[in-house]
């Protein structure tokens, strides 16, 4: 089952993104320490450091809106690609209740695996290394799927909500993202 959490996108400037987008957003932003992740780059077929800082706050009416600023100090990461490609409205997120089973369907129609992160590079290493990306898929409980259109769908795992979403993107978070369904 899916159920839309977010839309995302990558800014330069997180304040000037934040104070761009106030008028469309209900409520406090929630935003993230800076964190450093071990992640697989679909695109370029190994695992890179990817430092980002993030912003969430509730779009009027619907889903909540992440604002995610790269760090120049991972600049072959995923996310600092993307921000270089093309700014702004990057993906759409979605909750799913069989991450592994949803990004399968989405790979045996046309999708390739974007870029996955977790904060053990040396186990996504080994898992990479014995069982390829279909295997990693098992592992993980956030990944970025890239559509055969070129458009981006993340999907997050619903045990990520509550302890462990809050941890990862700051308190208050799960004010303002909507739940998974039950």
């Amino acid at each position: 089952m899916l159920s839309l959490m977010h839309v995302g996108a990558t800014v330069h400037d997180l304040p000037a993104a934040m104070a761009d987008y106030a008028g469309l957003v209900t409520g406090p932003w929630v935003v993230s320490d800076p964190m450093l992740f071990a992640t697989y780059d679909g695109i370029e077929g190994g695992v890179v450091d990817q430092r980002v800082t993030m912003a969430f706050a509730r779009l009027a009416g619907g889903p909540a809106l992440e604002l995610i600023a790269p760090s120049v100090e991972t600049p072959d990461s995923p996310q600092r690609r993307l921000l270089e490609e093309r700014p702004g409205i990057s993906h759409i997120a979605y909750w799913s209740s069989d991450l592994a089973g949803t990004a399968r369907e989405l790979i045996a129609s046309g999708a390739r695996l974007f870029s996955a992160a977790t904060q053990d590079g040396e186990r996504l290493a080994e898992v990479l290394e014995a069982q390829g990306e279909d295997g990693l898929l098992t592992e993980l409980r956030a990944c970025y799927l890239q559509l055969a259109s070129g458009a981006l769908v993340e999907l997050l795992d619903t045990t990520l909500w509550g302890a462990p979403l809050e941890h990862l993107c700051g308190a208050g978070i799960c004010d303002v993202v909507p739940a998974p369904p039950v």
